[in-house]
């Protein structure tokens, strides 16, 4: 579950990367709403994991 995290991680800095390469002036809306949208589903995915591990040590 952890190496989903870390592809997720990689994968949305590309995104975030390429995005502010292409960027226009006026596109710092756009690159905001789309950087808060994968700071979200990261935080998700970090929430799963954790929810995940936690359910794992109490059933030991």
């Amino acid at each position: 579950m952890s190496i989903l995290l870390v592809a997720a991680c990689l994968v949305s800095a590309v995104i975030v990367g390429r995005v502010y390469a292409k960027a226009e002036p006026d596109d710092e809306k756009r690159i905001r709403e789309l950087t808060n949208l994968i700071l979200t589903v990261l935080t998700q995915l970090m929430l799963a994991v954790t929810i995940s591990r936690v359910d794992e040590m109490l059933r030991q």
